[in-house]
């Protein structure tokens, strides 16, 4: 088990940190924290058991807390002073905050203005480091902990092993990316779905079935957390809803529920629906869900062991023949986004002046000239988007059939996943692993969603691959939302043209205020010369070898010298050096 450090400043929450601790010490941990000498701790002796913990947790109030006297030249906090040291030394963080704080005890209540300030600084230190989960109560608290502590408990053995050698040629190392955990179980935090969600994580994770699963406790009138719905979901291969009795609560937040189930379907194919109850199995706007199973469990529900009732066993047999993934321990996720115009926007950069007078000079002059263009071949290009973003197809139809982005994307990855015989580096950067594309949607980034806005930072941080339309570039609202996207330099991203040969060289897309002068595309391809950021492609040819290039390096999370650096690791590992 762990060494587990609990950083918290006291006065708030010296009772959350007992509890933490008790909690820690029954699962055979061993848990640590700065308090446990003396009231006034020695900032040596707390940032040596820092750097000696195998896991640190921090927990989060509204004080900023004691500043030790000695050994403290910059006046920082104790709580401060061990997260740094925590994050100099590479440990495993975990930022819990509480929920509902006892603003009485407060920082700003108690007019400590100088402390509400600096406490201020260090919450936005802390969050360009790790992701703040908020607690609502104990038992919250305590599950947080749990899964949190699970979490990290994977990533040091991954980090252990990647050190060990190879046990031989052609074995591989864990992936950073790897689908984990067979099934996302969402259900409703209270009394009546708790003790069944704990109950049908056992049932499954038993061997007979070898499901492992993951909970997320949602309390819906909160709204939906998205960061910490993705943050279990990414290591998901499936996921299922509980609907129980308590299910009339979704009632009002119907639509929530079904933004929350969409989401996973996106991310993993295949959403579950497990009912218990006739009055669950009643709900009225059950049916508008679009689940792609849904299982009544009452005879499961209704006893008290872990043993798989007809009801359980028929819902897992039709489950494995639906979803083959959730069975498959090799895959890993690759991320991906459309960056597209609907249909609709399509019309509105058609025929709306204003649209059409929003756009700057060089930005009109390569519409026009694009439009004429494809109005002279004959193309309906208007006809190449639909309803959904990743309805864009970037060359039209093949074969008379609708050939989307997502299905660019999908052959290349079928080709990956299928090919006789790997490549050496497609070795080093799946390591027996298949693909599983990700998808992520575009559109609450141009609507502007603030609460997904809130989760892009987390998703774009596991390097995703990002498909651009240049055409929807030249539409205000794309172009606004694709402005921040691709700033971000860890974003493998090509655009691709809407014809062959482009409208315009990739300088002269590139130069002024023209269409592809976004982000840090300009720096990326012209002076980086990165690979991971291809422009102006104008053909599927073209388009799909770039991914089978790109792919493979952008599951690695590596680029440049790094990407060398792992593959003269790889080498070393299975004996290849030369």
């Amino acid at each position: 088990m762990a060494k587990i450090y609990i950083s918290s400043t006291k006065v708030d929450l010296d009772e959350e940190r007992e509890l933490l601790r008790d909690k820690l010490f029954g699962d055979g941990h061993q848990p640590m924290h700065s308090y446990g000498r003396s009231l006034d701790p020695v900032v040596e002796l707390c940032l040596k058991d820092v750097r000696e913990c195998d896991i640190y947790v921090l927990l989060l109030g509204r004080r900023y807390g004691h500043r030790p006297p000695l050994d403290n030249p910059r006046k920082l906090s104790i709580t401060q002073l061990e997260f740094l040291e925590a994050v100099e030394h590479c440990k495993p963080l975990i930022v819990l905050e509480q929920g509902r704080p006892p603003m009485e005890l407060s920082d700003a209540d108690q007019g400590r203005d100088d402390d509400e300030r600096d406490r201020k600084a260090f919450w936005r230190e802390v969050d360009a480091k790790a992701t703040r989960v908020p607690w609502k109560d104990n038992a919250d608290l305590l599950e947080l902990l749990r899964r949190n502590i699970t979490e990290a408990e994977k990533r040091l053995l991954a980090r252990e092993s990647a050190g060990a050698p190879g046990l031989m040629p052609g074995i591989g190392l864990p992936h950073a990316r790897l689908l984990s955990d067979a099934m996302l179980l969402v259900h409703l935090a209270d009394a009546v779905d708790d003790p069944l969600a704990a109950r049908l994580v056992t049932a499954l994770g038993q061997r007979a079935v070898g499901w492992p699963l993951r909970l997320w406790r949602w309390n819906v009138e909160d709204g939906i957390d998205w960061r910490a719905l993705d943050q279990e979901l990414v290591s998901c291969r499936a996921a299922g809803v509980l609907l129980t009795s308590s299910a009339s609560r979704f009632g009002p937040q119907a639509a929530a529920l079904r933004r929350v189930v969409d989401f996973m379907r996106r991310q993993c194919g295949f959403v579950a629906g497990f009912v218990v109850g006739d009055e669950a199995a009643a709900m009225p706007w059950l049916a508008s869900l679009g689940l792609d199973q849904r299982h009544r469990l009452d005879d499961w529900a209704a006893g008290s062991s872990g043993a798989l009732t007809p009801d359980l066993a028929q819902a897992i047999r039709d489950i494995r023949l639906r979803h083959r993934d959730i069975e498959d321990p090799k895959l890993v996720g690759l991320q991906c986004v459309v960056v597209a115009m609907t249909r609709s926007e399509a019309e509105q950069l058609r025929d709306d002046p204003q649209i059409r007078a929003s756009l700057n000079d060089e930005q009109e002059r390569f519409l026009a000239g694009a439009l004429a263009h494809l109005q002279a071949a004959g193309v309906d290009w208007v006809a190449r988007y639909g309803e959904r973003r990743e309805d864009w197809q970037p060359f039209g139809p093949r074969d008379e059939l609708p050939f989307p982005a997502l299905a660019v994307l999908r052959e290349v990855v079928d080709d990956i996943n299928t090919q006789e015989v790997a490549p050496r580096r497609d070795q080093e950067a799946l390591r027996g692993h298949r693909i599983r594309l990700r998808p992520y949607a575009f559109d609450p980034i141009v609507a502007e969603d603030a609460r997904v806005l809130k989760l892009m930072p987390q998703v774009m941080a596991r390097r995703v691959l990002v498909l651009v339309d240049e055409l929807s570039l030249c539409h205000p609202r794309v172009r606004a939302a694709a402005a921040d996207t691709l700033a971000d330099p860890l974003l493998s991203v090509a655009t691709v043209a809407p014809f062959d040969p482009p409208a315009q060289p990739v300088e002269a897309a590139l130069r002024g205020n023209s269409v592809l002068q976004l982000g840090n595309l300009k720096t990326r391809f012209l002076q980086a010369m990165d690979p991971t950021c291809e422009l102006n492609l104008a053909s599927s040819a073209r388009l799909m070898r770039w991914l089978r290039l790109s792919i493979p390096e952008t599951l690695t999370g590596q680029a440049g010298n790094a990407l060398a650096d792992r593959r003269s690791s790889f080498q070393r590992e299975v004996g290849g050096g030369r």
